[in-house]
């Protein structure tokens, strides 16, 4: 656990000749941050890491405080960038009996295994307290401060420092001086509205899902979280064990007998299964090169096309890959390839679709082989992210809402063992999907427990309504504008600023359905629902010029100018990204 440690009047001290680092955020993103910082620090260095949470490490995704055990990680142990100790010896390490406590068995210990989210959150925890005895070998210091919220920060270029305004656990206020700082603040959810019962704007924390209801459950959402949030609700009104066949069966609670949760999804579309995966997945160069994409961008005058990586990245692997496969969406565009995914999954029930789909990631998995037209598909998106802000306005809009929304569901896939308990669910009669389509929406009548949805046209017969006395939207987290950045001294001098991308067609706009289209005096503009950022994640002014003291890592904040950021790689990526630029001498002292 971690422990604060008690201020160090050192901390903010001007006459310390080394790099003062703070890091306002304390989970997975502050522990790789921390990682790839001590792989360039010099001796004398500090690294402070606030977090308003009592532990460093687990952040919202792996906390106790958020979710339970019930939920598991959507990444195996040998996915997880390495930090101090690999999740497969630190999990040998374990007895059995903690083991057993958290739900796995020794034999289940390899480099597939799915940990459950607590124990990926121990690892953190524990693998940031190797981090600052590691440090402290090298006479660099490591602080932790949780339960420290920070108020604000305020740069100051005269000094080529920051200030950040500090509320410790005891409610005192203090202010510190650093030289540079990372804003790794993590998730955002909406808050749930005040005056209705039962109607959830997200599925966290998962604890209060665990109540007994006697009535369906409405989720609007098949993403990971929803599948979380169904496992949650599932375990509150029943029990899953094996019949004398080894099925996983699902029994009901019998004082609920009216519960079962209706998932709603665009296109009535589950979330494809997890397979094996290639150890080289989550390279963003893993099939074109830095060099290759300048030689791109120097020949489109710094454009990025969207149809090149997706020609480079997608279709040209498939050819070596999956001939076959290949053979068939080798001369469709982008769109057609994905209408034409969409379609395949549309012809199958959900519930069948996923029965086949287990059985090819259990073959998969057993093997040891991909299957590469899943496999590439992921590794598309995820490489042209770190490039969007090179992208026109018009790629940008494909990016978002052609691409991302079957990346929503052959991306973000789920783990075998969730499609079990789903696929055990539906057969006791218990968990249905029912498709949406643009256009709907919720509303909530103020003392009235749920949500109405209106579903419009997605069903025969035109529009219609359903009421739920239980409603959780499950859609993700949402991108969050610049200007809601919780540190108003930074918007206020213009560090932090909106991105706007220009398009580069004076021809009829695109009409976005996820982002906005701006007119200003110069023309049209998109506008992503995202703070400006360089290709080092350095917050752009107004001007365009890069901070030198502030980097952004608060993916809400920047998700709308990296459409895939996957979880614990991109931590990894953004933290060697940005650790050379932080790890820099202040001007003040050269």
């Amino acid at each position: 656990m971690n422990v604060s440690d008690p201020v160090d009047p050192r901390e903010g001290d001007a006459r310390d000749p080394a790099v003062r680092v703070a890091i306002v955020g304390g989970g997975a993103a502050a522990v790789y941050l921390v990682a790839r910082l001590l792989e360039r620090a010099a001796p004398g260095a500090t690294i402070t890491v606030f977090d308003i949470a009592d532990r460093i490490g687990p952040g919202m995704p792996y906390g106790r405080a958020w979710t339970g055990a019930e939920h598991l990680a959507n990444i195996t142990c040998d996915e997880i960038p390495p930090l101090v100790t690999s999740p497969i010896a630190w999990l040998t390490d374990r007895s059995d009996a903690w083991l057993a406590t958290r739900g796995i068995a020794r034999a289940q210990i390899s480099r597939d295994l799915l940990m459950p989210r607590l124990v990926l959150g121990l690892w953190l925890e524990d693998q940031f307290t190797a981090l600052q005895a590691q440090a402290a070998t090298r006479g660099v210091r490591v602080l932790a401060r949780p339960g420290h919220a920070v108020l604000d920060v305020i740069d100051v270029p005269a000094a080529d420092a920051v200030r950040l305004r500090v509320r410790a656990r005891d409610g005192a206020v203090a202010t510190l001086e650093v030289d540079r700082v990372a804003l790794a603040t993590g998730h955002v959810w909406r808050s749930d509205p005040a005056d209705a019962l039962e109607c959830y704007m997200s599925p966290w924390p998962a604890a209060k899902l665990r109540g007994l209801r006697d009535h369906p459950v409405g989720l609007l959402g098949t993403s990971l979280s929803a599948i979380d949030a169904t496992m949650t609700l599932a375990l509150a009104h029943g029990r899953f064990a094996r019949d004398v066949d080894g099925r996983l069966r699902y029994a009901p609670d019998p004082r609920a007998p009216r519960f079962k949760v209706v998932m709603h999804s665009r296109h009535g579309l589950l979330p494809s299964v997890r397979t094996y995966c290639d150890d080289e997945q989550f390279d963003p160069h893993r099939f074109v090169s830095p060099a290759e994409i300048a030689a791109h961008l120097a020949a489109h005058h710094g454009r990025l096309s969207l149809d090149w990586m997706f020609t480079r990245v997608y279709k040209e692997p498939l050819a070596t890959l999956d001939p076959a496969f290949h053979a068939v969406i080798r001369d469709m565009s982008l769109e057609q390839v994905v209408a034409h995914l969409i379609a395949q999954r549309r012809a199958l029930d959900p519930f069948s679709l996923l029965a086949r789909e287990r059985e090819e990631a259990r073959a998969s998995f057993a093997t040891k082989r991909p299957l590469y037209r899943d496999d590439v598909l992921e590794a598309m998106p995820y490489a042209a992210s770190f490039y969007t802000r090179s992208m026109s306005a018009e790629d940008v809009i494909r990016f978002h809402d052609v691409l991302m929304p079957l990346a929503s569901i052959m991306i973000a896939a789920m783990p075998a063992e969730r499609a079990e308990s789903l696929l055990a669910l539906h057969e006791a009669g218990r968990l249905e999907v029912a498709p949406i389509r643009d256009g709907t929406s919720f509303t909530v009548t103020p003392g009235e427990p749920g949500a109405t949805l209106s579903l419009g046209d997605a069903a025969p017969g035109g529009a219609r309504e359903v009421h739920y006395a239980t409603f959780v939207l499950c859609t993700g987290q949402p991108r969050m504008p610049a200007s809601s950045l919780p540190f108003p001294t930074l918007i206020a001098q213009g560090v932090i600023t909106p991105a706007r991308l220009r398009f580069c067609d004076d021809g009829p706009r695109p009409s976005p359905r996820t982002l906005r289209v701006e007119a200003t005096a110069e023309g049209d503009v998109l506008d992503p629902i995202a703070a400006a950022v360089d290709d080092r994640f350095r917050p752009l002014d107004r001007s365009g010029q890069p901070s030198p003291r502030v980097t952004l890592l608060s993916f809400p904040y920047i998700a709308g100018l990296f459409p895939d950021h996957s979880g614990l790689p991109f931590c990894d990526a953004s933290a060697r990204i940005t650790a050379e630029h932080i790890m820099r001498p202040p001007t003040r002292r050269s």
